[in-house]
């Protein structure tokens, strides 16, 4: 696979993602979603079948200067103050490694949601301790100009994108949660 990097195989890829998504969603629900810096009054897609809530939108400013989509999801029935339990925001066009999401091209042109492995739990979790901790299937993929290991999510136009989304998001929360106790590395 390959990580697409033009804007518009983006974009197109995004907007599938999101149509996937919201096709499985049986209601809109206003809530503020919260995060480290702040909050932003949102309207999210419960999912009841899949147990989690999804929003597709710009990052709020203090989040991110808006280069990338923010896609976010959570975990439970949504009502007032949720907390995001899982980003996959990809770049909005090129080569992003600092962003955790992205989309690959696959053999026959499938395209494919990946995640780099990039999480935040109590401060950024070191990406040594989420390659042995994260249970889930890691792939290399040609990245720019180089190889890196990412974890395919699902195939965008699968029947199983629900249910693989569904449960990536619950491995992410699990993953967060063991990883707010971890031991940190000391700063030099």
């Amino acid at each position: 696979m390959r990580i697409l990097e033009s804007p518009e195989a983006i974009s197109t890829a995004q907007k599938e993602f999101e149509r996937s998504v919201l096709a499985l969603a049986q209601e809109t629900i206003a809530v503020v979603i919260g995060f480290p810096s702040g909050d932003t009054p949102a309207t999210v897609h419960w999912i009841p079948a899949l147990g989690i809530w999804a929003y597709f939108g710009e990052p709020p400013r203090e989040k991110s200067p808006g280069e990338r989509y923010w896609t976010v999801f959570g975990v439970g029935m949504p009502s007032g103050l949720v907390p995001i339990a899982c980003e996959i925001n990809s770049p909005k066009g090129g080569i992003n490694r600092q962003a955790a999401g992205a989309f690959a091209l696959g053999e026959g042109g499938s395209v494919h949601l990946v995640h780099r492995g990039i999480f935040t739990a109590g401060g950024r979790v070191d990406y040594e301790y989420t390659r042995f901790r994260f249970r889930w299937k890691w792939i290399d993929v040609s990245d720019g100009d180089k190889t890196s290991r990412v974890m395919p999510i699902a195939e965008l136009h699968s029947p199983s994108l629900g249910s693989s989304l569904s449960d990536f998001v619950m491995e992410v929360a699990r993953f967060k949660e063991a990883a707010r106790d971890r031991p940190r590395k000391k700063k030099r």
